[in-house]
């Protein structure tokens, strides 16, 4: 009994987490054009930042540090690469939302567990912060715009066509022969 109250507790905060991130992704297009693929590009390089700040300058610290960031951004790329077919059945799949919960469950469980260890210094914060948004840009892997034009584009262009008409006086790009 206890343990279907905690799968419940965790499909409503996979659900939660899942939503907060696409609303985040809309917002970025909507406010900064920036796509969700600049966007997950941008998350990669920012997780790879923060684990990269060392303990300590000792070279076996700092080796450690830059393989580890090897061998994250590698998987993180293969993730961002994955086709928007497999990402829509992500996201419909069950199976996908446990395996994305226990995930999310790990990822904060683990910054907590960094937050409350002592001593707190800048590579602490840097790894508990670097666990958030590994977890942030492991959501929106799973999450496709399908191309879809963001709500201010929609109504700035609808702007355009009060100003100047219906937009039949642009030239059209020429047919290619196919």
């Amino acid at each position: 009994m206890a343990m279907l109250k905690i799968m419940k507790i965790m499909a409503a905060g996979d659900t939660w987490l899942e939503g907060r991130v696409e609303a985040l992704l809309l917002w970025l297009e909507e406010w900064f054009s920036v796509s969700q693929k600049w966007a997950e590009r941008g998350t990669m390089a920012v997780y790879i930042a923060l684990i990269l700040v060392p303990r300590s300058l000792e070279p076996a610290q700092i080796g450690l540090k830059l393989g580890l960031a090897l061998l994250v951004g590698s998987m993180m790329w293969f993730l961002h690469r994955k086709p928007e077919a497999v990402r829509r059945l992500a996201r419909r799949d069950p199976m996908f939302g446990v395996v994305r919960a226990v995930i999310a469950a790990f990822m904060v469980f683990l910054s907590a567990e960094i937050a409350l260890m002592p001593p707190h210094n800048t590579a602490t914060a840097a790894s508990g912060l670097a666990q958030v948004v590994y977890l942030v840009f492991f959501y929106m892997t799973d999450i496709t715009s399908g191309g879809e034009c963001g709500r201010k584009r929609k109504l700035a262009l609808e702007e355009l066509k009060k100003m100047f008409g219906d937009l039949a006086w642009i030239p059209k790009p020429a047919q290619v022969p196919g």
